[in-house]
């Protein structure tokens, strides 16, 4: 009974999880996004080490979009947070453009339709299987 209690409420948080990466994730509270055109202008790469697993060698290799776009009269310069994959190699290239939504409060900060997918996609794997911890749970009553 009392494992039962603990799956739920973690079927029930998982949910939860899910649920905001879906639907709250894409807008901050009180704050309206608006679409904004940009370029890319530049791509930064990032090596990340694990010096305890790796000895020092490069763990992962990333690479990031870097956006130029004009807002209220201001230049912003931003590095994308989501990396450039076999997929979006060619939307990402030097010179390409791509809407991008900001935030007229903090707009040097982007969400990009890469980050979007990746919050939507993740947010129904977290529901889904919380969904299936919850079933499970249930069906053990």
């Amino acid at each position: 009974m009392e494992n039962q209690i603990v799956f739920t409420l973690a079927a029930i948080g998982l949910i939860s999880l899910g649920l905001y990466f879906i639907f709250g994730k894409k807008k901050k509270k009180g704050s309206k996004r608006i679409a904004v055109e940009a370029t890319v202008v530049d791509h930064v790469t990032v090596k990340r080490s694990c010096d305890q697993e790796h000895h020092g060698q490069t763990a992962t290799v990333s690479t990031f979009p870097v956006y130029e776009y004009r807002f209220n009269g201001t230049d912003y310069r931003v590095q994308g947070s989501a990396g450039i994959t076999v997929f979006s190699r060619n939307r990402c290239q030097i010179g390409s453009r791509e809407i991008l939504e900001i935030s007229p409060d903090s707009p040097g900060q982007i969400l990009t339709a890469a980050e979007q997918k990746g919050n939507t996609v993740m947010g129904f794997i977290l529901a889904a299987f919380g969904l299936l911890t919850l079933v499970a749970a249930l069906m053990a009553f």
